[in-house]
């Protein structure tokens, strides 16, 4: 005859065991993994480049800010902005290429992102911000041959001060006026006849009252008796 025995845990047996795999469930941590530090060298910047100027369909090249990293470490670069722009990243040259669409607005003012970062834990970036204003095509005249030169402007960008050459192929009257990028006159540089040949004025930042102007873009008006014709420079302060 066989008997049938039963093995009883002691009661204290079972809540100890059971004490443990709670006190595990509650407690338990998975195994650390190690995480790379990031590479602050030259990261946490959130700056802007100088204000860039285009006209409609006009590209040009900007060199980006160099961001210094430890030897062995990787970046992530990526340039974006709006959708009216046509950017272009060359991370071998450390610079872009910034094209305006040609249907954009004259006196839009339009933002593009350069950012680079770490692709560690926690991560790490820099940014700088593109302001790109959109600048009036070239103004076209009726009724007569235009003759008249485009003005040299230089420095451009400036700051304080910049100084407009430009040539007169006939006397006559000759004006040359400063506008923000709404269309409103700053300043008048010239206002009187002025005979053949090379001529030069200086604008030191400031509208016909004196006061400073703002830093931005603004377009200079130039017209003599043979045409008119336009341009551009930059403040910055």
């Amino acid at each position: 005859m066989c008997h049938k025995r039963t093995l009883a845990m002691p009661a204290i047996g079972v809540c100890l065991v059971a004490g443990i795999v709670q006190g595990c469930a509650s407690h338990w941590a998975p195994p650390k993994i190690p995480i790379a530090l990031a590479d602050t060298t030259a990261l946490g910047v959130d700056s802007e480049l100088p204000l860039l100027s285009l006209w409609p369909g006009e590209s040009r090249r900007v060199v980006l800010p160099v961001v210094k990293s430890k030897p062995g470490s990787s970046r992530q670069k990526v340039l974006r902005g709006d959708p009216r722009l046509t950017l272009r990243l060359d991370e071998a040259a450390n610079a872009c290429t910034v094209r305006m669409d040609s249907l954009a607005t004259p006196g839009d003012t339009l933002d593009a992102y350069y950012i680079v970062s770490t692709p560690t834990q926690p991560p790490r970036r820099s940014r700088w911000r593109l302001r790109v204003v959109v600048e009036m095509p070239t103004l076209v005249v009726d009724g007569f041959r235009n003759e008249t030169k485009a003005p040299f402007v230089g420095p451009n960008p400036f700051s304080p001060s910049t100084m407009v050459s430009y040539v007169v192929s006939k006397p006559g009257r000759v004006t040359l006026e400063i506008y923000d990028v709404r269309g409103a006159r700053v300043a008048t540089l010239v206002d009187s006849n002025v005979g053949v040949g090379f001529h030069s004025m200086t604008w030191n930042g400031r509208d016909d009252s004196g006061k400073p102007v703002g830093s931005g873009v603004y377009f200079g008006l130039l017209s003599t008796t043979s045409g008119v014709r336009n341009y551009k420079m930059t403040l910055v302060k």
